[in-house]
């Protein structure tokens, strides 16, 4: 008897999904050419999203726009499970799909939303805000390569020349 117990409630399907979800609404929409099909999404994961639509992709593979936390992102899914389903009189596709493509900073994103993390600091923005206080501040945004290309222009072409009276930096 208890083997016909533990055999019964092996059977019995459980939800495999390990990943971790937030269930949320979101706008979605679909790529169909140059067509925006718009949907409903209803969960987001780390390894895709379920969401809801009147006209269903022709495909397995298709590209999204989507609109999360007030960011939006493009992916490509990967439909995994469909289902036809009538709510308020209308047809509809609901659709379990998996991240094909996405690019790395939106996954990092989307990682931080479901995982309810703080945005991370922008060193690069500090680093602006102190290069703008100086006074040569437009010239010292430039990357030191570009900096070092724009010099050696108007040496060659005699539109600069070092004053001697300051110091010269040299570079190779």
């Amino acid at each position: 008897m208890l083997n016909e117990i533990v055999r019964w409630m092996s059977d019995r399907k459980t939800d495999r999904r390990t990943a971790d979800r937030k269930k949320v609404q979101f706008s979605v929409a679909w790529v169909r050419g140059e067509e925006m099909i718009a949907g409903i999404g209803t969960e987001i994961s780390l390894n895709g999203m379920a969401f809801a639509t009147k006209t269903a992709p022709p495909t397995p593979s298709f590209n999204v726009l989507f609109d999360v936390s007030g960011r939006r992102y493009k992916a490509r899914l990967t439909t995994v499970r469909s289902e036809a389903v009538m709510r308020e009189g209308a047809n509809w596709t609901v659709l379990a799909c998996t991240f094909e493509g996405i690019a790395a900073d939106d996954y990092d994103a989307i990682v931080r939303f479901i995982r309810d993390l703080p945005e991370p600091d922008n060193k690069a923005q500090a680093d602006m805000a102190a290069a703008a206080a100086s006074g040569d501040d437009a010239y010292r945004l430039l990357p030191m390569g570009v900096q070092k290309r724009i010099v050696d222009i108007l040496m060659q072409n005699g539109a600069w020349r070092p004053n001697p009276t300051h110091a010269i930096h040299c570079y190779a």
